[in-house]
């Protein structure tokens, strides 16, 4: 499912959460993430498509105006959406928490190798002055 697609029927979910609800495009339009570069033609075309492959319903579109509800098969694929979605936001907050980590090992590296030579050298002025 193309992106378009998957934020039309994210939208329908939140929306209506199964039972039918009447919403303009405007209003499906406004939870769609500007990414998704859509517009009222587009939300048209994803919610018939959406229709034909059984993940909404829509009981009536007149003019931009739709009746409609997520099935079971679309909010069980908005759901695993949902999931993967907050995996990967973890996974990229983890992996900045490890890069941080890193960056903190190698700072701390550094500066105690700064220090160590440091004191080895006023140590050699030491002996030899």
């Amino acid at each position: 499912m193309d992106e378009m697609r998957e934020e039309v029927l994210s939208a329908v979910d939140a929306a209506t959460g199964g039972s039918f609800k009447v919403l303009d495009a405007e209003e499906l339009l406004s939870g769609i993430p500007a990414s998704a570069c859509a517009d009222a033609e587009g939300v048209a075309d994803a919610l018939r498509a959406l229709s034909a492959e059984g993940y909404i319903e829509v009981r009536f579109a007149e003019g931009g105006t739709y009746c409609l509800r997520s099935l079971p098969k679309g909010r069980a694929y908005g759901a695993r959406l949902r999931a993967e979605r907050e995996r990967t936001a973890e996974k990229a907050k983890a992996d900045r928490r490890a890069w941080r980590r890193g960056l903190a090992a190698v700072f701390l590296t550094a500066l105690s190798g700064a220090f160590a030579g440091g004191c080895l050298a006023g140590a050699l002025c030491a002996l030899l002055f």
